[in-house]
């Protein structure tokens, strides 16, 4: 499964897709801080789900970029 990582300082937002049951493609995000277990991580969904994989990873990546940068301020 295809997977984007992004960075800022200590905070880790990866980005990837979930293939659902009606052939639909969801786009989700885990944001972890450094140091942090998998338990401590929070998962977004991307909305809404979508026909193509890279499009759904594509929609996951703004999804985690824009989240770094809410987290950042």
């Amino acid at each position: 499964m295809p997977e984007l990582r992004f960075t800022k300082g200590d905070i880790v937002a990866s980005a990837f897709v979930n293939a659902l049951d009606d052939g639909r493609y969801r786009g989700l995000v885990l944001i972890s801080h450094g140091g942090a277990t998998q338990d401590d991580a929070r998962v977004y969904r991307a909305e809404p789900t979508l026909d193509s994989e890279s499009e759904a990873l594509e929609q996951a990546g703004a999804l985690a970029q824009h989240l770094l940068k809410r987290y950042e301020n």
